[in-house]
């Protein structure tokens, strides 16, 4: 069990990437996490970020399937 909810929401995106979704889905996810459902609302550069996120968890799930 994730000790916290970012850890879940992580999991998740871990998750899609593992089961085929693209790096620009998972970012949007992550944008809406941040902004929607957190009610950080949108911020400039959120979805730079998000996708820089994407990638490093996407590098992650490649690692686990060498």
């Amino acid at each position: 069990m994730p000790e916290d909810e970012y850890d879940t929401y992580l999991l998740k995106a871990a998750g899609n990437l593992w089961n085929g979704d693209g790096l620009d889905q998972v970012a949007e996810f992550l944008v809406t996490v941040d902004a929607e459902w957190m009610g950080l609302g949108h911020a400039p550069g959120m979805e730079e970020s998000a996708l820089q996120v994407a990638i490093a968890i996407s590098r992650y799930v490649q690692s686990l399937r060498a």
